[in-house]
């Protein structure tokens, strides 16, 4: 028989052959290549590990070179940078040549002197996509490139931004015997030319200038800085536009307040010789779908929540513009349509809806306007519900749509404030609208399933998820900017995204939880808010309608937020547990989004485990009576939970829950029996029973019973069996005890049962014989003998047979206590009380 092979041992340190380095993990060394005409490899070591005959392998991560990326060097990169790949490999130590350091960039650039074995990386590079981390650096000088360590640069002494010589007419001689310098924008031409001519350069100041150019470069550590006279110029500028932008757009707004006071006007009934004035203001596009051609994009977003300002349309029920009338059709016939250039948003005119030249035919300085036309062409919602309707309208926006989709997916600067309002005002209009509800309003709780064959569908969906599929690629851009765009996908936002999980369509609503699952992790100022939000819909569908579409894919959402929640839980994500969560039992259509509820309810619990009391105290709470297969599901939940549970909580809640669990032992339903069996199957289950079986073998010891007796179902008795079995195995005293109790208790219940059923016997007998229809019967409880007590009379009489009547009926309740048998009397006396009674109700409702 061959020998096992000892397994691998991992390694300390190893000393490289020849030399009396020593290396260790986190180390960067130098590889042996397989080309003696190439520089060696640097690496990484993340780990060493020798083998059963002592040989050494360490497991590397690769510094690539430039040259070596898919780029290939750039002129920024410097002689000694690496990148940090991505890529590991596993090498034989005897490759090792040597030890080196990789300085990061701030390090570097403050070292006196480079040796040999010093480099530098600011990169992290994936060797399979080409792409790097991060993705833009600070940049200097006209052109705007990042700091090459090697190349010289000179600063000016007014704005103190440095510049490349050659970029500014210098040689690098020429730029050694500067002692001063000013850039263009900081002087004139003749200042500067007197500043070239005029002052020597001393070493000295030069020694000086380069440790400076150091300092400044990391303490910028790539993000912007005010001093930074370019960037603050160039921030004054782009907010002295931004201020003009909003201007404009603020007379725009008016102009279209003055329109729509002015087609309000216009309604009014007037002289039929003012009329075709009053026609003049009237809106309205082709087919009522094109509101008036004065109004911009600006205005049309600002007025996205309700219908356009000044148009004669409105938006019905799902989301399609239709006009108020028909004369508002009619009197927009005798205008002159404008060109497609000036119809923006939604205010191009179905009749000149054509398509827009493609990004790939426009100008790369034109593309980000371009972009916006091709969003406000877009905020053109048509109406799916009829089919064959501007069918060629339809296939324009579809292609439209496509082509954002593309556009921002490869759009490699920042989204401006104009483009996010843009974005989300095009997002808002078509996906934000009122959801059909026809076949929610005709079902009851009960009726309510999610899988049903006749669910609807959304017949606008070929452009809605192209829709969907453009916002969720804004959201996950890289050149989305959070602080930014939080301003556009706010709280307003935010809450209607949430309102369209209630939509029908389970196309739409796997968008939507991929989207607001982004977003949540984008956006960290909207989470308190997000989580409010769901909480409200929970308590909405919990305690008002009980229907609602979209709660298993909430659910699947937190269940990736409580995954991330931090230790120690806050008590705010504790009372969502106590007060959504776990009520979420409660609906009967619970089925359909258990599977999810059940994982949010694990994930608590394995987070901390003092919660397991709660969490199953609250499941006992809603345990369902006649529901079985509710039941089943309850069991299953249950089991998921105690398997997180620890000894010290499982004893608070042990016997209120396995009284629960002996009901369902001996449930008539077997699947129920069966599930609830299944438990012993569980070891850490197992365990936790058999170290408290002293308190729970009795609770349960009788319903296990009954099960091996009478149960109908024979794979309910086999796991019976066996549940049995391991009690005996382990405690076979405590057993006999429990079974020498349950045959106690059960003898004396048949006693108790025979008692009573001659008790009644003889009370029939004697009731069956003497008793007539004015006679009241008393039974002795303790003698044989009869007393009947009789009158002719009895409703003349203030103490005859009425009061014998009552006190029969009251000497009985007291003899039998159980309902059952109660309720027998009653109806077995009927005829000896009289309904006027209140006495006898009175005792009766004591009693009862």
């Amino acid at each position: 028989m061959a020998k096992t092979k000892p397994g691998k041992k991992d390694l300390d340190s190893y000393t490289i052959k020849g030399t009396n380095k020593i290396v260790r993990p986190g180390d960067c060394v130098l590889m042996r290549p397989s080309d003696t005409d190439k520089p060696p490899y640097v690496a990484r070591v993340e780990k060493l590990e020798a083998d059963h005959r002592n040989n050494v392998k360490v497991r590397i991560r690769w510094y690539y070179r430039p040259e070596e990326s898919i780029g290939g060097r750039r002129q920024f990169h410097g002689a000694k940078e690496l990148f940090l790949s991505d890529h590991y490999d596993v090498q034989s130590a005897h490759t090792i040549e040597g030890k080196c350091t990789v300085h990061s960039f701030k390090n570097y650039t403050k070292l006196e002197n480079v040796g040999a074995e010093d480099y530098f990386c600011r990169f992290e590079y994936k060797a399979s996509t080409g792409g790097f981390t991060p993705d833009r650096v600070a940049v200097y000088c006209k052109c705007e490139m990042p700091y090459n360590p090697d190349d010289l640069m000179v600063q000016c002494e007014g704005c103190k931004d440095w510049f490349h010589p050659s970029c500014m007419g210098m040689t690098i001689e020429d730029a050694k015997k500067l002692e001063h310098f000013l850039c263009s924008d900081c002087s004139s031409d003749d200042d500067a030319k007197r500043s070239l001519n005029t002052f020597p350069v001393s070493p000295s100041v030069e020694a000086k200038a380069e440790p400076k150019r150091r300092k400044r470069h990391g303490e910028c550590s790539f993000r912007s800085n005010w001093n930074n006279p370019i960037w603050r110029n160039r921030f004054l500028k782009n907010h002295i536009f931004r201020i003009r932008v909003e201007s404009h757009l603020l007379k725009l707004r008016v102009k279209g307040f003055v329109d729509m006071i002015k087609n309000i006007l216009g309604k009014i009934p007037r002289k039929p010789s003012k009329s075709s004035q009053s026609d003049a203001y009237s809106d309205g596009g082709a087919n009522g779908n094109g509101p008036n051609p004065s109004h911009n994009s600006k205005s049309s977003s600002s007025s996205s929540k309700s219908s356009n300002l000044g148009s004669g349309n409105s938006r019905s029920s799902n989301g399609t513009l239709a006009s108020h009338s028909s004369s508002a059709v009619k009197s927009n016939h005798s205008k002159k349509p404008a060109p497609i250039a000036t119809q923006v948003g939604p205010l191009f005119s179905l009749g000149a809806y054509e398509p827009l030249p493609s990004f790939r035919d426009v100008p790369s300085s034109e593309r980000q306007n371009h972009f916006i036309k091709k969003l406000n062409m877009c905020c053109v919602v048509f109406d799916f519900n009829d089919p064959s309707k501007n069918l060629k309208e339809k296939d324009v926006k579809r292609q439209t749509l496509l082509e954002l989709v593309d556009y921002i997916s490869s759009v490699t600067s920042k989204f401006n404030e104009v483009v996010m309002q843009e974005i989300t005002k095009m997002v808002a209009t078509n996906l934000f609208r009122t959801l059909s509800s026809s076949n929610l309003d005709n079902k009851g709780p009960d009726m309510y399933d999610q899988d049903e064959e006749d669910q609807m569908l959304e017949p606008a969906w070929p452009h809605l998820q192209v829709v969907y599929e453009f916002l969720l690629r804004f959201v996950a851009s890289p050149e989305t900017d959070a602080k930014l765009a939080k301003r556009y996908i706010d709280h307003s936002f935010v809450l209607k995204l949430l309102g369209l999980f209630d939509s029908e369509d389970q196309r739409e609503r796997e968008y939507l939880k991929t989207i607001l699952h982004r977003i949540y992790g984008k956006f960290m100022v909207h989470r308190p808010f997000i989580r409010k939000s769901i909480n409200n819909i929970f308590f909405w569908f919990i305690f008002e309608t009980e229907k609602h579409n979209g709660i298993a894919e909430l659910l699947e959402i937190l269940g990736s937020i409580i995954n991330g929640f931090a230790l120690p839980l806050k008590e705010e994500h504790k009372l969502f547990l106590v007060r959504a969560l776990i009520p979420l039992h409660k609906p009967k259509c619970v089925s359909m989004y258990h599977q999810q509820l059940s994982y949010c309810i694990s994930q608590f619990v394995e987070k901390d485990a003092k919660l397991a009391d709660t969490v199953i105290r609250g499941l006992l709470k809603y345990w369902p009576i006649t529901n079985s297969s509710k039941e089943v599901m309850f069991l299953g939940e249950l089991e998921e939970v105690l398997e997180a549970t620890q000894p010290s909580e499982f004893q608070r809640c042990m016997v209120p829950l396995f009284r629960q669990i002996g009901h369902c032992l001996n449930s008539s339903h077997f699947q129920v029996a069966e599930r609830a069996l299944f438990l012993w199957n569980n070891d850490h289950i197992r365990n936790l029973i058999t170290q408290n079986r002293q308190v729970i073998l009795p609770i349960i010891f009788p319903a296990l019973e009954k099960n091996t007796r009478s149960h109908w179902n024979q794979a309910v008795q086999s796991l019976t069996l066996n549940v049995k079995k391991i009690f005996s195995d382990v405690d076979q005293e405590l057993f006999d005890e429990c079974l020498v109790g349950f045959q106690e208790d059960e003898s004396k219940e048949k006693e108790t049962q025979e008692k009573r059923e001659s008790t009644w016997k003889r009370l029939e007998d004697v009731a069956a014989s003497k008793a007539l229809g004015n006679e009241a019967v008393l039974v002795s409880r303790f003698a044989s003998s009869v007393a009947i007590a009789t009158n002719p009379k009895p409703r003349a009489s203030s103490g005859g047979v009425l009061w014998t009547s009552q006190l029969l009926l009251v000497h009985s309740f007291l003899l039998y206590p159980s309902a059952r048998e109660k309720w027998k009397i009653l109806l077995f006396n009927k005829k000896l009380f009289y309904a006027g009674s209140s006495l006898l109700w009175f005792l009766l409702s004591i009693l009862l």
